[in-house]
């Protein structure tokens, strides 16, 4: 016979190699049992659909008798009502009708998933098992077995092993039991269903490879769960190593959206459900109202249209004073330019020199500058100097930010990167300058949506190939040690200093370094980072209001 004394060393099953076992590639399609299906006997599930409030519905249960009072027995310890915990009900194994109570008795009932060919979606009576949740509206309901509609609460994601996460499972408070719905599972994961006379199987549709399988206990199968919950909850965030090094880039880089990390690191986040990451520091850094729509991106050519805007006053100074910043965007290639202010006439010649800047730069004239109708742009001053170079001025309407959309939605990246570093690293407010800078250089260097996914700084290199103005370094994650070689020593000091990294130069190949002891800032290549090491510690800033003291007001 063929196979015959080889034992597998997989399951350790006779007659069959670890190449040909079932449990890892499923059994062959157009495999049938020798034992066939008793006659009388099809085992169906219970049907369930989502109905509004005043729906009817018009079906039947698809149970037989016998598996219908069962599950009526596993209802009953909760009565469908809100005050009793759905985690109190007990399954069919404990209320003693599973003959074999071995492996089910060892698990929470909240762990039971009953297979259910009948129901339309993932359902669970228990919210402490979603991995994400949101809520529901208050008028969608469901038929359940006994005829009575059940309100759904939520519905959110669930992991029920390690192979397998149920998304969209509805939560439904009243619900005793939880059921994996086989229409859904199909649709979701690309599967198919076997059923046998004691047990089911869940195999790969494409490779056969099986993920997942349950048991028959007294007319319903349930999923054999290969971890507890947990597990599940935190397997993929805290033993996963290449989560740990997606954050470290995503924290390097000023906090990008994961979707553009994606795109530029695909081999390292393809097997990565971005779902599952979370950055608290973005959470609080980005959370905004849903913005209106904008215009489409028409590309043109460099400094043809420049967008600018003023943010300010802030109530805490930089350390050289500043309090406001302004910003110009070039629409072709998006390329930003920050400039601190210490006020809001500083505007018009900080304009100057910009257009000044790239007449000599890159030997190009602004054609057209848009901005907010502000007193800083609206002034005699400027207006002579675009009358004199043939510059138009585009103002905004009265009330009207969407008019000057782009310079809006720029100064609010800005701040939302800005806010990440400094929450990331508990960075002191009178460093928001810098962070606003380092924010500036990181979004310049990200690729960008509305450019294809390319970044500014490349468009802008790809039209002015020359330029030397860009420079490119590492980044590192703002706000953490640094330890920077120090020159002027005897022989017995220190030969380096310990600082805080606070960004890169503008006008120099080398890191921005400052030491809150001495107040001083260096720029240079000669650096140590601990970028796992935040210099200043959770909450506590001592030398702040010391330091605000000594800045001109």
């Amino acid at each position: 016979m063929k196979g015959e004394g080889v034992k597998c060393e997989h399951c350790s099953k006779p007659n069959h190699t670890k190449e040909t076992c079932w449990d890892l590639h499923g059994k062959p399609p157009k495999w049938k049992s020798r034992f066939p299906r008793p006659k009388g006997r099809e085992p169906r599930a219970n049907q369930s659909g989502i109905e509004e409030e005043a729906g009817v519905f018009s079906g039947t249960p698809a149970f037989s008798k016998e598996q219908l009072g069962q599950l009526f027995k596993l209802f009953q310890s909760t009565q469908f009502t809100t005050s009793a915990p759905a985690t109190s009900s007990s399954s069919l194994a404990q209320q003693g009708h599973n003959p074999h109570p071995s492996a089910f008795n060892s698990i929470s009932p909240a762990l039971h998933w009953i297979v259910d060919s009948g129901a339309i979606d993932h359902m669970t009576g228990s919210s402490s098992l979603f991995l994400s949740y949101s809520p529901c509206a208050g008028n969608k309901k469901i038929r359940i077995a006994d005829g009575s509609l059940s309100p759904i609460a939520g519905k959110g994601s669930i992991a029920v092993s390690k192979t397998l996460t149920l998304h969209n499972v509805l939560h439904v408070p009243n619900l005793s039991c939880n059921l994996l719905s086989v229409s859904q599972l199909i649709r979701d994961v690309h599967c198919r269903v076997n059923f046998f006379l004691d047990h089911c199987q869940f195999q790969d549709s494409d490779s056969g490879t099986m993920i997942g399988s349950a048991r028959e206990k007294g007319g319903l199968y349930y999923f054999e769960p290969t971890h507890s919950h947990g597990q599940a909850q935190h397997s993929s965030l805290e033993l996963n190593p290449s989560t740990d090094n997606i954050m470290l880039l995503h924290r390097r880089l000023g906090h990008p959206s994961l979707s553009y990390l994606k795109q530029m690191f695909s081999s390292l986040i393809k097997s990565t459900n971005l779902v599952e990451l979370n950055c608290e520091a973005c959470q609080f850094a980005k959370h905004h109202r849903t913005s209106f729509p904008s215009q489409s991106y028409k590309a043109s050519t460099p400094f043809s249209l420049v967008h600018s805007d003023v943010w300010g006053p802030f109530n805490i100074h930089t350390i050289s004073g500043k309090k406001w910043f302004v910003t110009f965007i070039d629409d072709h290639t998006r390329m930003s330019w920050v400039y601190l202010l210490g006020d809001k006439s500083e505007v018009a010649p900080t304009f100057k020199n910009f257009f000044y800047m790239v007449q000599t730069q890159f030997q190009t004239n602004i054609k057209v500058l848009r901005s907010d109708n502000g007193k800083e742009y609206v002034n005699q001053l400027l207006g002579e100097f675009f009358q004199t170079h043939g510059v138009i001025h585009q103002s905004s309407c009265v009330q009207t930010p969407q008019q000057n959309g782009v310079a809006e939605r720029k100064n609010r990246h800005l701040l939302e990167v800005a806010r990440s570093l400094m929450f990331t690293t508990s960075v002191p407010k009178y460093l928001w300058g810098e962070a606003i800078l380092t924010a500036t250089y990181l979004i310049n260097r990200m690729p960008s949506r509305i450019l294809n996914f390319k970044s500014p700084s490349l468009l802008f290199h790809e039209c002015f190939p020359t330029s030397h103005l860009i420079s490119e370094l590492q980044p590192r994650v703002f706000g953490c040690t640094v330890v920077v070689h120090k020159r002027d020593r005897d022989k017995l000091e220190p030969r380096a200093i310990k600082c805080v990294f606070v960004g890169y130069s503008p006008s120099q190949k080398g890191y921005k370094c400052f030491d809150p002891q001495t107040r001083r800032f260096f720029v240079t290549m000669d650096a140590t980072f601990f970028e796992s090491e935040a210099y200043f510690s959770l909450g506590q800033t001592p030398l702040e209001d010391s330091f605000l003291q000594s800045v001109p007001q």
